[in-house]
């Protein structure tokens, strides 16, 4: 495929991207509802929103305030970025979001709706947010009346559950696909088993786990660690998969395990969050490279150039807060999912047809297309059904004469001639260089010796003398008995035929 056309689909990746960033935008643009846009700080410095900051174990408060409303609403936080945060209504506590400031707790990717209670005629809101690390408000909060509740519960369950939910089944789909084409393929290759890997790696990073008060704090770190480590490692083994053996390649694959050395040796959770989030954008220049690489495969084009996307994406709103958006690479891997579901799909469709021609190769006569005697052993049969032993008379005396050119036209055309009186259940077996057994499913000896009549006397028009010998016996519970028994009764005929000659 020309170089156009494998730009086309890196453009393919990049439409669905900015089609993704509207799509949830346009969740997130609250028709009607009253948005909450202006914040100031403790000190009464006005923000913008997002706001992200580095606060490294320690607070951040937020302010703003809004009019009266009437009837009841609800406080709606699409994204908030925290370990642990405080509501506070007209200096009351209105609700906590998390466990407790000491425990480790990312609520990012949870839509969190507040009831409130009656209003004042002006009221003050706060916020107080803690992390380990970065933390702030990713998109501005907005009051939604209760009758729309609805609407919450569509952004919570897009956004949390089902994105959540569906990476997990999607990826797992990959994983038994992934595996049935590692333990089907018997000359599997390294790169098969590299694939393999990286998938199974790349599945355990999608499981990240939110801190739960039911997990020990150093099974959680343990498996942060794993969690961290796998998506750098998936990268790594991916890069080992492609054929390419270039320097850049190998430069790359010792970057990748820097952030997997400093996460293995990491002492606790804060360090291990900040080295992933410093080690991040190597994953993200991993990405181009895996593109470069990977420019003339088409579906890798896709899936590569799209969650390159979405982890820029969410790596600028993170560092950089430019603009009010969601975070999308939660979005990027369940679009990942998707396609790699698809190539895998694809490789087992391509891996069976692949099978299918090597399997009929393997019992295929090369010269004629009719089966060859490995096929005896796959062969089905029943009492009613009859074997007929074929051999071409003098055959060897024909291609000693006339050449094996001729005698290979020789056999084609006796084989077509044969054909001609099958039915769709009866097939021909090559057994040997010109000898041929005849499967006649559910038929009569009669009417076997009339069809084998019809074959001799049509041969015998061919350019050069022709005839065969046969021997028709009915099928005994041994195929090899009935083979033998066969040959006997046509080399009985094949004396006669010459003794007729004589």
């Amino acid at each position: 495929m020309n170089k156009g056309k494998n730009s086309l689909f890196s453009i393919v990746g990049i439409l669905l991207f900015f089609l993704l960033r509207f799509a949830s935008n346009e969740i997130n643009i609250n028709h009607g509802f009253y948005k909450l846009k202006t914040w100031y700080t403790e000190e009464g410095k006005k923000v913008d929103i997002p706001l992200i900051r580095d606060i490294n174990g320690g607070e951040i408060t937020l302010k703003t305030s809004f009019k009266k409303k009437e009837g009841e609403y609800l406080l709606v936080f699409p994204i908030i970025s925290s370990n642990y945060t405080e509501v506070y209504l007209n200096g009351k506590l209105l609700k906590k979001i998390g466990y407790n400031k000491n425990i480790l707790m990312d609520t990012f990717l949870m839509p969190q709706g507040i009831l409130l209670p009656k209003l004042k005629e002006s009221n003050n809101l706060e916020v107080k947010i803690f992390s380990l690390g970065n933390a702030g408000i990713n998109i501005s909060p907005f009051l939604l009346p209760v009758n729309k509740f609805y609407y919450y519960n569509i952004i919570y369950f897009f956004n949390y559950y089902l994105i959540s939910i569906m990476n997990g089944v999607l990826l797992f789909t990959i994983v038994i696909f992934s595996f049935f084409l590692f333990s089907k393929n018997k000359n599997k290759s390294k790169k098969d088993v590299y694939f393999f890997i990286s998938i199974i790696l790349l599945y355990i990073f999608t499981r990240d786990i939110y801190y739960s008060p039911y997990i020990n704090r150093d099974t959680y770190f343990i498996i942060k660690k794993i969690v961290y480590i796998s998506l750098m490692s998936s990268l790594f083994i991916f890069l080992q998969s492609h054929n390419n053996k270039s320097l850049l390649k190998k430069f790359f694959q010792c970057i990748l395990l820097i952030p997997i050395i400093f996460f293995m040796f990491s002492k606790n959770y804060l360090m291990l969050y900040n080295y992933f989030n410093e080690f991040i954008p190597i994953g993200i220049v991993t990405m181009f490279y895996i593109i470069y690489l990977n420019r003339k495969n088409n579906k890798i084009n896709i899936i590569f150039t799209f969650l390159l996307l979405t982890a820029l994406n969410d790596y600028f709103i993170h560092y950089f807060p430019i603009m009010e958006h969601r975070f999308l690479f939660s979005y990027g891997l369940l679009s990942y999912s998707i396609f790699v579901v698809l190539i895998v799909i694809d490789e087992i469709k391509y891996l069976n047809l692949k099978l299918s021609y090597f399997q009929t190769k393997a019992i295929t006569d090369p010269l004629t297309g009719i089966y060859n005697r490995e096929y005896l052993d796959k062969i089905s049969l029943t009492n009613n059904d009859y074997l007929v032993f074929i051999d071409i008379n003098d055959l060897k005396i024909i291609n000693d004469k006339y050449g094996h050119n001729i005698g290979d036209l020789i056999i084609v055309h006796i084989i077509d001639s044969i054909k001609k009186y099958l039915n769709k259940n009866e097939c021909i077996i090559r057994y040997g260089g010109d000898e041929f057994i005849v499967v006649m499913k559910n038929s009569k000896k009669t009417m076997i010796k009339i069809i084998f009549k019809s074959i001799q006397e049509e041969i015998k028009k061919f350019t050069i003398p022709l005839s065969i010998s046969y021997g028709i016996v009915k099928f005994e519970k041994n195929i090899k008995h009935t083979i033998d028994k066969a040959d006997k009764i046509m080399y009985i005929m094949k004396t006669n035929m010459k003794n007729k000659k004589v």
